[in-house]
């Protein structure tokens, strides 16, 4: 049975708790890693660039990487969405822009009609898909009403969001960032109910330029809690979970996709891939040296220990120093 849109605050405080009471969130278990090839893996990625002080070459550097590595998109700043389109012509390779987004270490709230307004501006310049952050800071107010008190706080983070849909209609793709790292569990659920509501089509973890990224017990608890909305009617089809923030290795990647993640927001993309092929290349050589009769388990064994550790470790051209591992 399809819920409506609540109207009044103790309306939203019900509809959480219903959506509260039939989660079920499973165990996480290392055995169910899945096994992604180099090209499955980089069609999760949004390769991304969002350093408030990055150069146009910067953005050419990262539009290279994707049209070699056949990235699903690159992210970046509003901006930037202009050159990032003139540079992916005649790829496959999307452009997502980002809005609303912090510039570093200040972190300014945007009202709707700026990011109303920057999203139309990055549609224009060529935009595929939008990254906007949501009005976080009120649901840390625990839904406190206005002066009206009727009137609900989670109405106005709501409407933030249906604004933005509005600008950027279907087929363009809305992801909600939430900044999970600032939200208590029960916050980051009602935010994901509230996005499912709005019409986004995916909601997504973190910035990157406040706390820390995706963890895999909070993309489990999005996953399960957009699940429980689809089948309650809330959403218009499967709404979809981007981790971002802290992702630097193939298995980083692997464990976000066993536990919900549909898409990646990396700036680790080249390190992420090349790490894989890396790993992947240890089996075959074993293979040849066993059919040649030269087969030596030891040396094997240390060159998969060597390889392994190698594509384990971070890997990033771009400093998260400077804003760019965000995303």
């Amino acid at each position: 049975m399809a819920l409506s849109l609540p109207s009044v605050h103790n309306e939203w405080l019900n509809l959480f708790s219903h959506i509260a009471s039939l989660l079920h969130v499973p165990p996480w278990h290392t055995s169910e890693l899945p096994d992604l090839d180099a090209r499955t893996t980089a069609q999760l990625i949004d390769h991304t660039l969002l350093a408030a002080a990055a150069t146009l070459d910067q953005i050419s550097t990262l539009c290279v990487e994707a049209r070699e590595h056949h990235f699903r998109t690159v992210c970046v700043r509003s901006n930037h969405v202009a050159q990032a389109k003139k540079d992916l012509l005649g790829t496959d390779v999307g452009v997502a822009s980002v809005v609303g987004f912090p510039s570093g270490d200040d972190y300014p709230s945007y009202s709707t009609a700026q990011k109303v307004a920057e999203a139309r501006f990055a549609i224009a310049d060529g935009a595929t898909e939008l990254d906007m952050v949501l009005n976080y800071e009120a649901l840390k107010e625990d839904g406190q009403v206005s002066e009206n008190e009727h009137t609900s706080m989670y109405t106005a983070i709501y409407e933030d969001v249906v604004a933005v849909r509005e600008a950027a209609p279907r087929p363009m793709i809305l992801k909600v960032i939430l900044e999970t790292s600032q939200l208590t569990d029960e916050d980051v659920a009602r935010a994901c109910v509230i996005c499912c509501l709005a019409g986004a089509d995916f909601v997504k973890t973190s910035t990157g330029f406040r706390g820390h990224g995706a963890t895999l017990e909070v993309v489990q608890l999005m996953r399960a809690v957009c699940d429980v909305c689809q089948s309650e009617g809330l959403t218009t089809g499967r709404v979809q979970v981007k981790a971002s923030g802290g992702i630097k290795t193939i298995d980083d990647v692997r464990k976000m996709v066993s536990v919900g993640a549909e898409r990646i927001g990396a700036s680790a993309g080249v390190a992420i891939i090349s790490g894989l092929k890396r790993r992947n290349s240890v089996v075959p050589k074993a293979l040849e040296d066993r059919v040649r009769g030269d087969y030596d388990i030891s040396e094997a064994n240390q060159r998969l220990e060597s390889t392994l550790t190698e594509s384990s470790q971070p890997g990033s051209q771009y400093s998260p120093a400077n804003g760019q591992e965000a995303v």
